[in-house]
C-alpha cells in the first residue's frame, strides 16, 4: 500500500513539474537592520524569450513572523520590451481577519508571493521591474528580502 501511494504521489510531483518552469526567481536581502527604507527602490531585470507561452510574475516579500505592518502597501513598475511603463499597485496582506499569518512559514521566517500577472501572454524582450513600499513610516521594519519570480505555463 505504502509502495501504491508513494508511486502515485512521485507521479503527481514529476507530472506537475512538467506544467511550469521557474524562468526567473530573484530575492534582493539587501537590508541593512532588516528595515526596508521608504526612499530605497528595488530593481530587477528579466528576459521573456519564448512569447507563444504564459507567465505567472509574482512579487515575493520575506518578513519575520508577527509582522505589525498589515496590509503592506507597494507600488510595482513594469517596464515592458517596447520601453512603455505600467503601474500596479499592490497590497500584501500579511494576516487574515483572524490575525492569523497567511504566508508560508517555516518558524520565524515567512514568505508571501502576490500576483502582478497571472497566465498572462508576455511580448518577448527584457523587462525591468522596480519595487518601492508605500508605508507612512521612514521605514519597514523587519524585512528579510524582496524579490520577483516568473513562472512560464504549459505550452
Amino acid at each position: 500500500m505504502k509502495i501504491k501511494f508513494l508511486s502515485i504521489l512521485l507521479l503527481t510531483i514529476v507530472l506537475s513539474s512538467c506544467n511550469e518552469k521557474k524562468i526567473f526567481d530573484e530575492l534582493n536581502k539587501d537590508f541593512t537592520d532588516k528595515r526596508w527604507q521608504k526612499s530605497e527602490v528595488k530593481d530587477f531585470e528579466f528576459s521573456i524569450d519564448q512569447e507563444a507561452r504564459n507567465y505567472n510574475v509574482n512579487v515575493h516579500f520575506a518578513y519575520l513572523s508577527d509582522f505589525v505592518i498589515n496590509p503592506i502597501p507597494m507600488t510595482v513598475t513594469i517596464v515592458h520590451p517596447d520601453n512603455s511603463e505600467e503601474i500596479k499597485e499592490i497590497s500584501i496582506l500579511v494576516k487574515d481577519k483572524n490575525g492569523k499569518e497567511t504566508g508560508d512559514c517555516g518558524g520565524d521566517y515567512c514568505d508571501i508571493r502576490e500576483s502582478i500577472f497571472k497566465d498572462e501572454a508576455l511580448k518577448k524582450g527584457n523587462y525591468k521591474i522596480t519595487i518601492q513600499q508605500n508605508f507612512d513610516g521612514q521605514y519597514l521594519p523587519n524585512v528579510n528580502g524582496i524579490g520577483i519570480e516568473v513562472i512560464a505555463q504549459a505550452d
